[in-house]
């Protein structure tokens, strides 16, 4: 059977100008002089999936360590597993490791446990959310919400996700799982869209919505002016954003600071490190050269990408003490990062 592909893996393949060289179990890459590490040779997906860390590319991945700063070969090949979505509307299709910890998903949404093996799996036709694993059978969630909307979120421990829509006591962020009543975390007008979902260190939730306001579980709208282009930690009471003044915005606990936003344009949305400590987003300057701006409550500082326009770099993520971005086109495509994160978690 042919192998199913994503418009973003399609991206990754036909984007690939190099082929994978042979690879030393914990190899670690020399920087270039700029400071970028290539930790891949072609754009691969950064996944946070069952606990573990990886690179993914078209026919193999990259387990990553980060206390080590090292990632490491797979020796095993990647498999894909077809299961028909209950609707009969179509087909999901898992990207699994020889483990059966689930990478990435086609066909319906699909969306990997980072926590622990395991996927949520939303059925487009009906909204129905269900529950799986990699070879084994999928078992719908208790409750079905009525017109969900954005994205699944996992929760931590991994055992439960919040889902926004319509359930038995109206509109907001719901809990759901496979074997205990929905819950509804917070209530919401209806009609209003959440746009950022996270929680801080004793899994209370924090959202940002359409309306530019953002909200804490148990303490109601933060004393933050209208953001955009919000992202809030997943792990850490911290949230990031830009006010109607053009100011970059860092919030914490009992801290706010704001700062002159330097003369960048945002090429994609800004995402935390871990830890909650600092959050990066790919920018371009008036001049077109492409950076990644890195904010921390202490000190905004950019770092040069080693390409700029029209090469399309996207922030893979921050992978213990490292930026990722991908260049997806350009003269050196691959995989880079960049140790701006802080200490290694």
């Amino acid at each position: 059977m042919r192998r199913p592909l994503t418009a973003f893996l399609l991206l990754l393949f036909l984007a690939a100008q190099w082929i994978f060289g042979p690879l030393k179990p914990g190899e670690n890459p020399a920087p270039s002089p700029t400071g970028w590490v290539k930790l891949a040779p072609e754009p691969t997906a950064l996944v946070h999936s069952g606990g573990q860390w990886a690179l993914v590319g078209q026919a193999r991945y990259y387990r990553l360590i980060p206390a080590q700063a090292t990632r490491t070969p797979s020796a095993a090949s990647l498999r894909w597993e077809a299961i028909p979505e209950p609707s009969g509307a179509g087909v999901w299709h898992l990207l699994a490791t020889a483990e059966d910890i689930p990478l990435l998903g086609t066909g319906g949404l699909v969306y990997p446990n980072p926590f622990q093996p395991g996927v949520a799996l939303r059925d487009p036709a009906t909204g129905q959310i269900f529950f799986g694993h990699p070879g084994g059978a999928v078992v719908p969630a208790t409750s079905t919400l009525r017109s969900p909307t954005g994205r699944v979120v996992w929760l931590p421990p991994g055992n439960a996700v919040a889902v926004v829509g319509t359930g038995p006591a109206g509109y907001g962020i719901w809990r759901l799982t496979a074997a205990e009543p929905a819950r509804l975390l917070a209530p919401l007008a209806p009609g209003t869209h959440v746009l950022a979902l996270g929680w801080d260190a004793s899994g209370a939730l924090l959202w940002a919505t359409d309306t530019g306001r953002v909200f804490w579980q148990g303490h109601g709208a933060l004393p933050l002016p209208p953001l955009t282009s919000v992202a809030i930690a997943r792990g850490a009471a911290a949230v990031f954003g830009i006010d109607g003044h053009g100011r970059v915005v860092f919030w914490q606990p009992g801290h706010v600071q704001t700062r002159a936003l330097p003369a960048l344009s945002f090429t994609g949305r800004p995402r935390f490190a871990p830890s909650g400590a600092g959050v990066a987003v790919v920018a371009e300057t008036p001049k077109h050269q492409l950076v990644v701006l890195w904010d921390t409550p202490r000190q905004m500082h950019e770092v040069p990408l080693p390409d700029t326009p029209p090469v399309d770099y996207h922030l893979a993520g921050i992978w213990g003490p490292w930026v990722v971005v991908e260049a997806l086109d350009g003269p050196h495509p691959g995989t880079y990062a960049y140790p701006i994160a802080g200490p290694h978690p």
